[in-house]
């Protein structure tokens, strides 16, 4: 069996099963929507389509990473049978420890927000970074733990953080961390930030990784107004969903999350993340591959 993870090596799966090179079944994981992703131009989003629509037949199976991407992609591949493998991390032990205000030097009566992942356009960095540079924020921490891509544009960013981080007293960059050293950084703040932009339906029905990162580190979560991500904060009541782009609402927000309960948020999404834990996924995907490969 061929497992495809995104669009990149399906067409050679699907053209070694044409041509008779192989015999193997076929699993094609689509963690996004590949065919509206961001930077998409009109032309290269109908080419994908087409690809996966007419590859539909020598597909054995499909899974994707949220209710809404997964429900599209139904419509469009109605004969292939799709199954909902969520980004989940294992269970992770209880956060202890204080890594990021001990590597920083935050002081513990600041709130630590933390931003993880990859410095890309179209997670509201930009305008996170305005509304730490606009408000008198000396009781809040911004931290920005990860990395630029290849992108010109990405690399733009990280310039921009590291240059908050020298002006700004309470920004603050830190390179990314091996992943068996994830869990005691997420852990040690105080607030996780998954505000993804709406600027593609990619976007629009991403669950991400660093949502149940965040989640399975105990953190409340300021996320953006996007279907899957509100539905989870809002069956869990584990954070704070923010309504626009404006700094002045990310700031809003912020102040909701930190005038509640932060600790019983914090176990809510840690009860959600451990109720979607990847122990849960991968016996899903498992039981996927055996009913993929018993197929005559």
């Amino acid at each position: 069996m061929v497992h495809c993870q995104d669009l990149q090596p399906f067409p050679a799966a699907i053209l070694a099963r044409v041509t008779g090179l192989s015999k193997g079944r076929i699993l094609y994981d689509a963690h996004e929507l590949e065919s509206e992703k961001n930077g998409l131009t009109p032309f290269r989003s109908r080419c994908v389509r087409f690809l996966e629509k007419v590859s539909a037949r020598w597909l054995d199976g499909l899974i994707s990473v949220s209710p809404s991407i997964l429900e599209v992609y139904r419509e469009l591949l109605p004969a292939v049978k799709g199954t909902l493998i969520l980004n989940c991390p294992r269970i992770w032990p209880s956060p202890t420890g204080n890594a990021l205000r001990r590597e920083l030097g935050i002081s513990s009566d600041v709130r630590i927000i933390l931003y993880q992942g990859s410095f890309v356009p179209g997670r509201n960095l930009e305008q996170l970074l305005e509304a730490f540079r606009n408000e008198n924020n000396t009781d809040r921490a911004l931290v920005f733990l990860g990395y630029a891509s290849r992108t010109s544009a990405s690399r733009s960013l990280e310039t921009a953080i590291k240059d908050a981080a020298a002006d700004l007293p309470n920004v603050f960059h830190l390179p990314a961390v091996s992943p068996e050293r994830l869990s005691e950084y997420t852990g040690s703040a105080d607030l996780g930030v998954a505000l993804i932009e709406d600027v593609c339906l990619s976007y629009r029905y991403c669950l991400p990784i660093k949502f149940f990162e965040f989640a399975m580190a105990g953190l409340p979560i300021v996320v953006s107004d996007l279907p899957e991500m509100r539905r989870m904060v809002e069956e869990y009541e584990c954070g704070v969903i923010c309504r626009s782009r404006a700094p002045g609402d990310f700031q809003k927000a912020l102040d909701e999350a930190f005038s509640g309960d932060l600790v019983a948020m914090g176990a809510r999404a840690r009860r959600m993340a451990e109720e979607h834990c990847w122990e849960r996924q991968e016996k899903k995907l498992l039981d996927l591959y055996d009913e993929i490969l018993e197929m005559t």
